[in-house]
């Protein structure tokens, strides 16, 4: 009987362990960094992508106090108060649009869109739902804010580009309208203008 309950105990913690085992080569193969905390802010887990852009080592921050943690990184003292102006913003008004978070990680500024999500189970009473935890997790939206910047310079440097022949366009329109130096020659020389500044525009 105490050899049976050895190797079921024995069975149970190598099932345990390989089931430990392979949530953390899923959550590992995330391409977006991600940390799961408890009620207590408690680090459980931690992927790679994480680990990176905080500048951490896993045996640094697994089952240790995130709190504790934020007091010597900036970057994760920034996404834990995140998540308290998150929930507080969730209550005040739902779903408000975040900002973008620029990481500076990999010799590259990035930019992270944060979204903060809560780990809940069912209770003791196996009905209620209880909330366990959090967890923090990045996605990379470099390429959008990169895009986004050169939509925004595309369209000033368009705009600069067309102002100044609208700009003689008008004038000289204006000059033949009002016949200022109304000799054929000034004329001729005001239409040629005219018609070189749309050519350009076109």
């Amino acid at each position: 009987m105490a050899k049976r309950l050895k190797d079921y105990h024995n069975s149970t913690i190598s099932d345990l362990m390989a089931s430990k085992r392979y949530l953390e080569t899923i959550i590992n193969s995330i391409n977006e960094p991600i940390v799961g905390l408890d009620n207590e802010q408690i680090i459980l887990f931690i992927n790679n992508e994480a680990l990176n852009i905080l500048n951490l080592k896993r045996e640094d921050v697994i089952r240790k106090s995130a709190q504790e943690i934020a007091m010597r990184n900036d970057l994760l003292r920034r996404l834990i108060c995140g998540m308290w102006e998150d929930k507080k913003k969730e209550q005040e008004a739902p779903k408000s649009k975040r900002e973008s978070l620029k990481i500076y990680a990999d010799n590259k500024e990035s930019y992270f869109q944060v979204k903060y999500m809560e780990i809940t189970m069912r209770g003791n009473d196996g009905v209620t739902m209880e909330k366990r935890g959090d967890v923090i997790m990045l996605k990379n939206v470099t390429e959008f804010q990169e895009l986004d910047t050169a939509k925004t310079t595309f369209i000033s440097t368009v705009s600069h580009e067309l102002k100044t022949p609208i700009a003689l366009i008008q004038g000289y329109a204006e000059g033949l309208k009002d016949n200022i130096n109304d000799d054929e020659e000034s004329r001729e020389f005001y239409c040629d203008v005219i018609i070189d500044e749309a050519a350009k525009m076109n």
